[in-house]
């Protein structure tokens, strides 16, 4: 049988990542982060059909709402390449988080996630 597996991992933000303009600790990118609701992705017919196993590495921003924002996912690092990107974009857009409160207010806030897909045993 397929699983997806998910891991926050700890890992710096990238500098060529521009964080949004409401984001309140610029280039903070929060791994303890955990949604309140998630979508596992689906694993890919094409991977299924191939034994094909990998995962992906992302990042996003999560609106003050706490909802995904669509045009925030970026793709870090795949493999293989290419296999597994356009399930976990569908998924993602259908994780919910609570709201990140600082100071009172919500704000966006920048995550990230490790997704691995692979055949149990």
């Amino acid at each position: 049988m397929a699983t997806v597996m998910d891991m926050a991992i700890a890992v710096p933000a990238l500098p060529s990542v521009a964080p949004p303009s409401d984001l309140s600790d610029m280039g903070e990118v929060l791994m303890d982060q955990v949604p309140k609701h998630r979508v596992n992705p689906k694993y890919p017919r094409r991977a299924l059909r191939r034994n094909i196993e990998g995962y992906v590495l992302v990042e996003f921003t999560v609106d003050k709402e706490g909802e995904v924002v669509a045009d925030s996912i970026e793709f870090i690092e795949s493999q293989p390449k290419g296999m597994f990107e356009r399930s976990v974009r569908k998924s993602l857009l259908r994780w919910e988080y609570n709201p990140l409160i600082r100071n009172g207010v919500p704000v966006a806030f920048r995550t990230r996630q490790r997704l691995g897909f692979s055949f149990e045993n």
